[in-house]
């Protein structure tokens, strides 16, 4: 797409209005946890044509995680886009989900999707890490919360926290990438998808976030500088930051909207950033058995080999 093209983004035939007479968003960041999408939002967010909504992650368009069901309450994300000529959803679990890109193309038939993908000896130890730092993962040892990988995509929830997709964390399933590639690239036309690998991404973030601004047909807005962005952190008490997350539930189900910070406040002091080891040996092993195949997948689907992925030694960042 060139800028010319770029001029009528905003305002094309496909697109379905959103509450306030704007129109879907049409730039869609998708991917996996901690795959890299937080920084590639926040950095595309400095371009004065692309709006970056302040929840970065709604997820209105997966039925099964719907994070935002009110249309209205969706639509109020995007009630600040004007003249921009891109406005971003960047909620990573709808590359996962089965029905989230099929939604949005009904939505917005020209949307464009950046998708972000990375080695699952990489991403599956950090997305653990991450998911016990959000409150979701109730079991700390990975290679126990590995074992429950199955039952969890069957839908137990064990060691899970209540009401949360048991699958998000069956992480053989989710940190498989190659399934999802495969059906997506299915459904997107190829013209309407851009591809990154995590790898590339943290090797190179300049020319790869000049790749994606000559996919959407804008000149480049870079960065002062390519600090490291959402990096692994851990909570000091977890056990605090689970009583906060429920009060905090248990407002939103009485309809108590008034904010005060003070939950904010909390959860903030309760983190801490943490270095980490790699992978023990048995763990690294488990992950190359269960998910070989379909790295050999994502690969076939990119057209590059990928087979060094699986000799990583593995561990979050």
């Amino acid at each position: 797409m060139t800028v010319n093209d770029t001029s009528t983004a905003r305002q094309s035939e496909s697109a379905t209005l959103v509450p306030g007479g704007s129109p879907a968003p049409n730039l869609y960041i998708l991917g996996a946890p901690k795959c890299g999408t937080t920084a590639l939002a926040q950095w595309l967010g400095e371009h004065r044509m692309i709006h970056a909504p302040t929840v970065k992650e709604p997820h209105h368009f997966s039925s099964e995680y719907c994070l935002t069901p009110d249309r209205d309450a969706y639509g109020r994300n995007y009630r600040n886009w004007s003249d921009e000529t891109w406005a971003i959803d960047a909620s990573v679990w709808q590359l996962y989900s089965p029905n989230a890109v099929p939604n949005i193309l009904r939505e917005r038939a020209d949307a464009r999707f950046v998708v972000m993908l990375r080695n699952p000896m990489q991403m599956i130890p950090s997305m653990h890490r991450q998911q016990i730092y959000n409150g979701n993962e109730l079991e700390p040892d990975l290679r126990k919360a590995l074992a429950l990988s199955d039952s969890r995509r069957a839908g137990e929830g064990a060691r899970v926290l209540p009401g949360y997709p048991p699958d998000h964390l069956a992480y053989y399933h989710s940190c498989a990438l190659g399934w999802q590639i495969a059906r997506f690239m299915a459904t997107v036309d190829e013209r309407q998808r851009h591809i990154i690998l995590y790898d590339d991404f943290a090797a190179s973030p300049d020319r790869v976030l000049r790749q994606v601004y000559d996919f959407i047909g804008l000149e480049p807005t870079m960065p002062s500088g390519f600090e490291r962005v959402n990096a692994a952190k851990v909570r000091r008490l977890p056990e605090l930051d689970r009583f906060v997350k429920s009060v905090g539930q248990w407002k939103h189900r009485q309809g108590i909207s008034v904010r005060f910070g003070f939950l904010s406040w909390l959860r903030k002091v309760n983190r801490a950033e943490k270095a980490v080891d790699p992978l023990d040996f048995d763990i690294r092993a488990s992950i190359r058995a269960r998910l070989a195949d379909d790295v050999t997948q994502l690969g076939d689907c990119l057209g590059r080999d990928l087979s060094h992925w699986l000799d990583a030694p593995g561990g979050p960042t």
